[in-house]
């Protein structure tokens, strides 16, 4: 009895905002629950990838006690010990990899530091084309991880965290790619 009254008074835009507000309902219905679940879904990987990243960080970046920084950066940063870091740089592809299998180094740190870096970047490989569906090709999920992978390096190199090494890039690239490819696998198996 209150609606009708409504409606007579309010004449012709109660009736627009009727129709409006039965449109929206009739669209949204079905999908409310899917959407919810897709937003959190969402939520959870991108905590996972921000959680991914501060892994990433501790691992390559910040291996140290903060004090060990304040004294590298009072005692020994400049440009000479850059240019020290430079020096003692691998540019040259596979070096670090061949002189590992040659048995030179011990395999306790050899096999270690080669899968590591391996591993450490399969997570960025498949949680980046979940996120974002920009990335759902291979060759630019290549190309995000060779990115991150020559920003870490490089600021390993000019901070004196640590050597740049272009096996790195290699293979934290190929671990890239080796996520993406589970997901591939993983999304062709489930449809």
């Amino acid at each position: 009895m209150a609606a009708a009254k409504l409606r007579k008074s309010c004449g012709k835009n109660y009736q627009k905002q009727e129709l409006i507000i039965s449109i929206f309902n009739k669209i949204d219905a079905p999908n409310k629950y899917q959407y919810k679940v897709a937003i959190s879904t969402r939520t959870a990987f991108q905590i996972l990838l921000f959680l991914y990243f501060i892994i990433v960080l501790k691992l390559t970046l910040i291996r140290r006690p903060i004090n060990y920084f304040m004294e590298q950066l009072h005692d020994n940063y400049g440009l000479a010990s850059v240019k020290q870091n430079i020096v003692h740089s691998n540019p040259v592809p596979f070096n670090t990899i061949i002189h590992y299998f040659s048995g030179v180094e011990r395999l306790e740190f050899s096999i270690p530091n080669l899968l590591g870096n391996l591993i450490l970047f399969i997570p960025f490989g498949f949680i980046l084309p979940i996120l974002n569906f920009r990335f759902n090709k291979l060759s630019k999920i290549i190309l995000a991880a060779l990115f991150l992978s020559l920003g870490i390096e490089t600021i390993q190199m000019i901070g004196c965290l640590g050597q740049f090494d272009v096996d790195d890039l290699l293979l934290n690239t190929l671990g890239a790619g080796i996520g993406y490819l589970i997901l591939f696998v993983y999304r062709k198996i489930k449809i």
